[in-house]
């Protein structure tokens, strides 16, 4: 091969490989390129409970607690099976797939146990309207979208709250 036939041979092995490299990675949302905000545990601001620790959040989204130290009845609001939040939740509290997590669920009820309330939204904004308005709620966002939001109490989680150094649902 003479130097010209080796550079553009070698030019084209390039761009045939930044082409592969592009279309493995697959198609990119800007949402999916920006770092995601925190999580936040969000209920009632007449919610007597301030703070949870990772097992105690466990064992409310697995139906294992279905009432509060107020005796108001606990009141799970998740987002859509598809969304970041309920993925992200699921995998880090509860180690769980979102089919997983469903079984989990229908075998509380099959045993004859007492399931949890769930209401099933698809948005941060829906998530955080029903939690202001029922007592017993609670329900997982994204931090930023609480920015304006009146009426809701963020939990500590694990003795963290979002953003700060340790927080469980980074």
């Amino acid at each position: 091969m003479t130097s010209l036939t080796t550079l553009k041979f070698l030019r084209s092995a390039v761009c045939l490989s930044v082409l592969l490299v592009a279309v493995l990675a697959g198609p990119r949302t800007m949402a999916q390129t920006e770092t995601a905000a925190p999580l936040a545990v969000i209920v009632h601001e007449s919610s007597p409970v301030n703070a949870l620790s990772v097992n105690e959040l466990r064992r409310v989204l697995m139906g294992e607690t279905t009432e509060w130290p107020d005796r108001k009845r606990v009141v799970l609001v998740e987002r859509d099976a598809a969304s970041r939040v309920f993925r992200t939740v699921l995998r880090i509290v509860c180690r769980m797939t979102p089919i997983e997590y469903k079984r989990h669920l229908l075998s509380i009820e099959f045993q004859g146990g007492q399931a949890p309330i769930q209401k099933v939204l698809n948005s941060d904004d829906a998530a955080t309207k029903f939690v202001r308005s029922v007592p017993g709620a609670i329900g997982v966002v994204e931090s930023s979208s609480l920015a304006a939001v009146q009426h809701v109490k963020v939990l500590k989680i694990g003795g963290k709250l979002p953003g700060e150094a340790g927080y469980l649902l980074q």
